[in-house]
């Protein structure tokens, strides 16, 4: 456990005083010119180093694994060194934007292929350990993640859209969060599999969600803009449309549900975000609805539907129908009075918080469906009420710091293979949170103010 204190405080200390000297630096005239008159730490030479440290951690990794993890976090560090620097000190460039990456590249994937194939037992450094359930990163994913990552970054010799967006920074978080974990349970096994939440988190979840992240990245390299909010539209149909079916066959399906269903309210998150930014098509908007109406309406009427049946099929059938029915009616009124709507204002509970309420009481609350009708009805008619909601994209999750919002995106979905791996112990924790959370932003998160 010393050892494994030693190294986590050690990364923290790199990450604290790079982040008080870059920001300091950049925000000072005389900084900035200091920075611009040394080329060597300029973000382009710094991409440059960061290069060969993949190869380098794999080469001292067997001999000595506790220098090559704090090298490698430390040069994975320098990645936000170098876009601190091009921001602050005006020092970005086209070759920036297709070199940045591509050091990345060779940062983390010979060493994802280390993970892969690595047999620690057989290494002089880890004698004496007991490595009986031990499991080697999965090839499958590694392999299509490099191919997605590898075809993503030559496409830039053809395409426009060079610089990195922002499923790529956060495919570069999560993929750099993995190699953390990884490292750490190599380096500090019996202590990192004594800690009961560290040791449930399975990395080849996390290395499937790097999949996912990196296809995306690409996609939006390759298709127009006025597309990107509706391919995240769609991915958000995909969650609510699974989730039926999961709510009502699969074994713990509402927990299962659930999550897809939480999955689902980040796409809607962020497709929203992206229309404003780059525009969408002609019947985006109505899209955008469609998919609400499925993962925050269906979708959870049917976890609803699947908590009631004890109270009787007449009960559970009128109860999922109503909340249905209150969500499309809250849809329709927010696409038909949109242009009238103050921006960045909802009349009534947005339908994802709704969903939200709803569904964590079904799993709070299981053994009580009673609760769960009084709080599905509640949620119902809130929806459609007429108090005024604060917009979260736009009122609050704009106006956090990337890095903030990319720190959470990772420990949301280091949470989510957690759940998948330990439903039966973390499902009503989990249900616990977004419930008090929405009932904080259902108090809190109304406008007062009259314009």
């Amino acid at each position: 456990m010393l050892k494994l204190l030693t190294i986590v405080l050690i990364v923290i200390g790199f990450i604290i005083a790079e982040r008080v000297t870059f920001l300091n630096l950049t925000r000072r005239p005389k900084g900035i010119v200091w920075i611009r008159a040394h080329k060597w730490i300029h973000p382009n030479p710094i991409c440059i180093y960061r290069i060969p440290m993949g190869f380098a951690t794999v080469l001292l990794w067997p001999y000595f694994p506790e220098v090559a993890g704090v090298l490698c976090a430390f040069w994975m560090l320098t990645d936000m060194t170098d876009g601190t620097i091009a921001r602050g000190c005006d020092l970005g460039t086209t070759t920036g934007e297709w070199l940045d990456p591509l050091s990345d590249k060779f940062m983390y994937i010979p060493v994802l292929f280390l993970f892969t194939f690595m047999h620690p037992e057989s290494h002089a450094a880890y004698a004496g350990t007991d490595f009986s359930t031990y499991k080697t990163l999965a090839l499958t994913p590694v392999i299509i993640f490099t191919i997605i990552d590898v075809v993503g970054q030559f496409s830039r010799v053809f395409i426009k859209k060079k610089a990195a967006n922002s499923f790529g920074k956060a495919k570069t978080t999560v993929v750099c969060t993995l190699l953390i974990f990884i490292a750490l349970k190599y380096t500090c096994f019996e202590a990192f599999m004594t800690l009961p939440l560290i040791s449930k988190i399975n990395m080849d979840y996390l290395m499937w969600a790097c999949v996912i992240l990196s296809f995306l990245s690409f996609y939006c390299k390759i298709v127009p803009a006025n597309w990107y909010a509706n391919s995240l539209t769609f991915m958000n149909f995909i969650c609510g449309a699974t989730a039926i079916p999961v709510a009502l066959m699969a074994e713990d399906g509402i927990v299962k549900a659930f999550i897809l269903i939480f999955i689902g309210q980040f796409f809607d998150l962020l497709d929203g975000r992206t229309a404003r930014k780059f525009g969408s098509t002609l019947r985006g908007a109505l899209f955008d609805d469609l998919a609400d109406g499925t993962s925050f309406g269906l979708a959870i009427a049917t976890i609803v539907f699947v908590t009631l049946k004890p109270l009787g099929l007449t009960v559970a059938v009128s109860l999922s129908i109503l909340y249905t029915v209150a969500v499309f009616w809250r849809l329709y009124q927010y696409l038909k009075n949109k242009d009238v709507n103050p921006e960045g204002i909802f009349i009534g509970l947005p339908s994802p918080a709704g969903a939200m309420v709803a569904g964590s009481s079904a799993i709070l609350f299981s053994t009580t469906p009673i609760a769960v009708a009084v709080i599905t009805l509640f949620s119902a008619l809130i929806m459609v009420s007429k108090l005024r909601y604060k917009h979260f994209g736009q009122k609050i999750w704009n106006h956090l710091p990337n890095g903030i919002k990319l720190t959470l995106f990772a420990i949301v979905l280091i949470y989510i293979t957690i759940l998948f791996r330990a439903q039966s112990d973390m499902s009503d924790a989990f249900a616990f949170f977004c419930f008090s959370m929405i009932c904080l932003f259902m108090i809190f998160g109304i406008e007062r103010k009259k314009k």
